[in-house]
């Protein structure tokens, strides 16, 4: 969608989705896992990871690094989040 300004939902169904058990914590689960390569304004050129569970709305994730696999992107952003709970928890 080169050059055109599309919505992330649009997007989303049209690239293939690869299904993994992944450990997220604490507990296993099974996710859908779609990467694509967007340009987003300001930042330009980013990787995007769509996660996918049943029964909930699509999780985007965003990363500059555009080598990292989907799997990678979705872990560095579990670790983070932890930080991210517990920074807020000590405020």
């Amino acid at each position: 969608m080169e050059g055109k300004r599309t919505k992330p939902a649009t997007l989303i169904n049209q690239y293939p989705y690869r299904e993994i058990s992944i450990s997220l914590y604490g507990k296993t689960r099974k996710l859908r896992l779609a990467k694509f390569i967007a340009e987003i304004n300001g930042l330009g050129k980013v990787a995007v990871v769509v996660v996918r569970e049943k029964r909930k709305k699509p999780v985007y994730l965003v990363s500059t690094n555009l080598y990292l696999s989907a799997i990678d992107v979705l872990k560095y952003y579990a670790k983070r989040w932890k930080i991210e709970q517990m920074i807020k928890d000590l405020k």
